[in-house]
């Protein structure tokens, strides 16, 4: 899979993104999907954080979010 990586940090609706999208098979991926979507190309030993996605979405979505507010301070 080839990642497309673009900032959107210039669009006008971007003021403060709380979360990542990422488009995989016409698919929009958000929070801890888009995260271990963009882990599982990384190269090792990063990749290995792709193996959360056996976690229910509910629990990796509620970590995604608490690392997200707290990502700057």
């Amino acid at each position: 899979m080839r990642l497309h990586l673009r900032n959107l940090a210039t669009a006008p609706a971007a003021v403060d993104p709380d979360t990542i999208i990422v488009i995989r098979d016409g698919r929009a991926l958000k929070r801890s999907d888009a995260a271990l979507a963009v882990a599982a190309e990384l190269p090792f030993p990063l990749q290995m954080f792709g193996g959360f996605r056996v976690l229910p979405r509910g629990v990796r979505d509620r970590r995604y979010r608490l690392v997200v507010r707290n990502r700057y301070g």
